[in-house]
């Protein structure tokens, strides 16, 4: 049988800010994640990040129009929200 501290959630998120870092920094601070990898961009930008809590994760990234998520994707307030 497996440890179950070492089971992952079956399904993982993945969310893009604006301003990832700060995202990051308030997702820890007020729900309890733990950074489990963070890789930097140029500019103040997250290019990936893994963001554990218990057995799930989430990956948060810096929002941007020059890849292909980035341009499938509106903002609220882009949309008129």
């Amino acid at each position: 049988m497996p440890d179950k501290a070492l089971t992952r959630s079956s399904v993982t998120t993945f969310m893009n800010y604006r301003n990832a870092p700060q995202a990051i920094e308030w997702l820890c601070r007020v729900f309890g994640f733990e950074k489990h990898a963070v890789y930097e961009g140029p500019n103040n930008t997250i290019m990936h990040s893994e963001l554990t809590l218990g057995g799930g994760m989430i990956m948060v990234t810096t929002l941007s129009e020059d890849n292909p998520h980035g341009r499938l994707m509106k903002q609220p307030d882009q949309i008129g929200g």
